[in-house]
């Protein structure tokens, strides 16, 4: 869940923005207070609900009375935080919460009136984090006196406020600022050509320097990434060394290697970037410390697995396709209960909306599922490294196999990922799937072939089921752009003086 966060909150603001609406706007009961209203109301009951399950919790703990209440504040963040999430899109979306905030402004103001619109899940989010602390912290004094025990050395344990900024320096602020660049050009582009629409060639224009502009940013994330969790080049020594020559081993390249300082408090490892140019690696300090050689060597690996096999760009791919093929599918269905008078006129907002969710539903799933199978293929490549991989070598390792020390590695690896980071290794996790599910796949790699696993095969049906999605619906996305490009969208002018006349016409009504 954590990665969809800014996605959905920009993805809902960008689409009440482009008018879809399930409620009509204005209406005369729905007035800024009542949208405002909307807008935190739920989000404070949320805050408010998870607040006291922390209290009753952290007592609990206080006298020792069982991990499962560490479970309950768990899912009391997380509730209290899909709570904000689900709300936010009904004051959006059926509330007018956005359409107001455009009132205020006078119109379509770039960027500005996105933020504020976004502002109550953003702060709302934040909170979650400040709430949920003192559980944290006493799992970290946990850590800390098993530490101390074994002799290892001890880190100043994190306050509230930072480590509510950490949370969302990586949850949300780590995509958000990308997505509010690609917003905002979009903007600006469709200021520039002033919403042209009714020639076709200028429209396509439009959307090629939309795009073109998303794909510049996209480029250069990995560098926005560095600004916005402040990291540093790792340090000269056998640790950096180390990692180097993975890359060099599968022929990967990168720009550096990055340190993340979280005072201990984070442990992970990432790739970020496609361009070679551009493209970092990044690991926490915590990992750097609390792992042995061999293990940092298969977390390294695992991440070198994703640039190696491809992973970011199949990724959008799968994305691509699991949005699109539910959406052909609803399309079609709906223009062949039109044509068979099966339903008469166009359909209600309601039916628009349950389709709406049952494709982003679909696309959930298809996603999720996908995304899993792309991790386990990294957590092989990890092993198959450990194991004598080395793609710069070209077919010499060919007919050896899986060793058992190197499953151990990996296996190992995770289980202090979930240790350290307090999680429960049979959770479930959307895009990776529990600790213990991908446990028991390496452990069942131990003595096959170097090359060729079952797992290499399957995301290579997965590649080409994505790349034939692709192709077949390629020809309606054209169709349907085109189509698009054709109709006379509102200006920002006739957008901005309805807008004014709405407002106009609440200030009448409650003179």
């Amino acid at each position: 869940m954590f990665q969809l966060y800014a996605i959905i909150i920009v993805g809902i603001a960008h689409a009440a923005d482009r008018g879809y609406l399930l409620d009509a706007f204005p209406r005369e009961w729905l007035t800024p207070e009542i949208s405002a209203a909307a807008a935190i109301a739920p989000i404070l009951l949320a805050l408010l609900g998870q607040w006291l399950v922390v209290c009753v919790a952290a007592s609990r703990l206080a006298r020792r009375r069982g991990a499962r209440w560490i479970v309950a504040a768990e899912r009391a963040l997380l509730g209290a935080q899909w709570i904000i999430l689900i709300s936010y899109a009904g004051s959006v979306l059926a509330c007018g919460w956005h359409r107001w905030v455009q009132v205020f402004f006078g119109g379509d103001v770039i960027l500005a009136d996105l933020i504020i619109t976004i502002t109550p899940p953003l702060l709302g989010l934040w909170l979650t984090w400040i709430i949920h602390y003192p559980i944290v912290r006493r799992l970290r004094d946990a850590i800390a006196l098993r530490a101390l025990d074994e002799g290892v050395p001890l880190r100043p344990v994190q306050g509230r406020l930072r480590y509510a900024l950490l949370q969302m320096r990586l949850h949300v602020l780590f995509l958000l600022i990308p997505l509010l660049l690609i917003v905002t050009w979009s903007e600006i582009v469709e200021l520039w050509f002033d919403g042209a629409g009714v020639d076709p060639t200028e429209a396509l224009l439009s959307e090629a320097a939309t795009l073109a502009g998303a794909v510049i940013v996209f480029a250069v994330a990995p560098v926005i990434a560095r600004l916005v969790l402040e990291l540093r080049t790792m340090p000269s020594g056998q640790v950096r060394d180390d990692l180097l020559q993975i890359c060099r081993d599968h022929k990967v390249n990168v720009r550096d290697v990055l340190l993340w300082e979280t005072d201990g408090a984070m442990i992970n490892g990432a790739v970020m970037g496609i361009l070679g140019r551009l493209r970092y690696v990044m690991l926490t300090d915590a990992l750097l410390e609390s792992m042995r050689r061999e293990q940092v060597h298969a977390v390294m690996a695992h991440e070198i697995g994703h640039v190696r096999r491809h992973h970011i760009p199949w990724l959008i791919a799968a994305l691509m396709s699991a949005i699109l093929l539910p959406s052909f599918v609803a399309d079609w269905t709906m223009r062949i209960a039109i044509a068979s008078d099966w339903l008469h006129g166009p359909p209600a907002w309601w039916m628009d909306a349950g389709g709406m969710f049952a494709i982003l539903g679909v696309a959930f799933v298809m996603f999720g599922w996908i995304s899993r199978r792309f991790e386990r293929q990294a957590d092989a490549f990890a092993v198959q490294h450990l194991s004598g991989l080395r793609e710069a070598r070209g077919e010499q390792d060919e007919g050896s196999e899986i060793t058992p020390d190197a499953a151990a590695a990996m296996t190992t690896a995770l289980e202090l990922v979930g240790t350290l980071n307090a999680v429960d290794p049979e959770r479930r996790s959307w895009r990776h799937g529990s600790i213990r599910w991908r446990q028991r796949n390496l452990v069942s790699l131990v003595g096959r072939p170097l090359r060729r696993l079952p797992i290499d095969r399957t995301v290579q049906w997965i590649k080409a089921a994505v790349a034939v999605v692709l192709l077949v619906l390629l020809p309606f996305i054209i169709q349907d752009v085109i189509m698009m490009s054709q109709q006379q969208p509102p200006t920002p002018t006739d957008t901005r003086a309805e807008l004014r006349r709405a407002w106009e016409e609440w200030r009448r009504m409650n003179d």
